[in-house]
C-alpha cells in the first residue's frame, strides 16, 4: 500500500513539473497531419467587425484523448516568441471553452470573443493565443510515468475596423531602411505589425533568429548588420495568415 501511494505521489509530482517547467512554447501543425494535434492556423486574425467573436479549430489526430487549456495572454515584446504567459489578467479577450477534454480523432471549435474594446483604433494590437494540450492518463498504472504537456503560443492580431488593406506593394513604398551604427534600422509607418521572412543587404542576409523580432505599427526595429553590407535591401514578409509575401527590393539609406 505504501509503495502504491508513493508511486502515485511521484507521478503527480512529475505531471505538475511537466506542466509548469517542461512544457514549452511551440507552433502547431497546419495542413493534413496524420498524427498529432492539428491547429487551424499558426496565426490568428481577429477583425474588428467580428462583433460576435471568431472561431478556431483544434483537431486531435491521435488515438488518445487530451485535456485542452485555452486562453489569451499578453504579448511580451521583450521576449518575442519565447512567451510563457503565466498571467492573463487585463487581457480583453475570453476563450470558450477555457478547459475541455478533446477526444481521440475528434475536433473542438473554440470561440474567441472580445470582452471590452479598449484597444487602439488606428493600428493592430497583438496578443498570444495559448493552447496547452495535456495527455490523458492511463488507468490502473502503478509504474512511474512522465507526462509532457505541449504548449502552442500563436500570435493573435486584433485589427480594428477601418484599417487600410494589407498591401505589401504599398508597404514597399513606405518602409524605410537605414544603415546606422553597424545596425539596420527599419522604420514602419504602417498600422500593421511586420515580420520579415527574409531580409538581406546586398549579399549579406540578416541572421534568421533576428527576424522573429516584429516591427510595431508606426515604430521601428533594429537588426544586426554585417560589416561591409551595402547595396539594395531585399526582403519578404510573413503576412497575417502566415504565408510568405512576394520578394521586394528597397533602397538602403545612411
Amino acid at each position: 500500500m505504501l509503495r502504491i501511494f508513493c508511486l502515485r505521489q511521484y507521478r503527480l509530482m512529475i505531471l505538475l513539473f511537466s506542466m509548469f517547467i517542461i512544457s514549452s512554447p511551440s507552433y502547431g501543425t497546419t495542413g493534413n497531419n496524420p498524427d498529432g494535434i492539428k491547429l487551424q492556423s499558426t496565426r490568428v486574425i481577429y477583425p474588428g467587425e467580428s462583433h460576435n467573436g471568431i472561431t478556431f479549430t483544434v483537431t486531435n489526430n491521435t488515438a488518445k484523448p487530451f485535456l485542452l487549456q485555452s486562453r489569451v495572454i499578453p504579448w511580451q515584446a521583450d521576449e518575442q516568441d519565447n512567451v510563457s504567459g503565466n498571467q492573463s489578467g487585463g487581457v480583453p479577450f475570453i476563450v470558450l471553452p477555457p478547459l475541455q477534454r478533446l477526444e481521440a480523432s475528434d475536433a473542438l471549435t473554440l470561440r474567441i470573443r472580445l470582452t471590452r474594446n479598449t484597444l487602439p483604433k488606428d493600428r493592430e494590437s497583438v496578443f498570444i493565443l495559448s493552447l496547452k494540450t495535456i495527455p490523458g492518463q492511463e488507468k490502473n498504472t502503478d509504474s512511474a510515468s512522465l507526462t509532457l504537456a505541449m504548449q502552442n503560443n500563436l500570435k493573435l492580431f486584433y485589427r480594428p475596423e477601418g484599417m487600410p488593406e494589407y498591401d505589401v506593394s504599398e508597404f514597399a513604398r513606405e518602409i524605410r531602411f537605414i544603415s546606422q551604427s553597424g545596425e539596420l534600422k527599419v522604420i514602419n509607418p504602417t498600422p500593421y505589425y511586420l515580420t520579415f521572412r527574409s531580409l538581406s543587404v546586398g549579399k549579406y542576409p540578416v541572421e534568421k533568429n533576428a527576424l522573429s523580432k516584429m516591427i510595431p505599427p508606426f515604430g521601428e526595429q533594429r537588426y544586426p548588420l554585417s560589416s561591409g553590407a551595402r547595396g539594395q535591401v531585399t526582403w519578404s514578409l510573413i503576412d497575417g495568415e502566415g504565408r510568405n509575401t512576394p520578394e521586394q527590393v528597397s533602397v538602403l539609406s545612411g
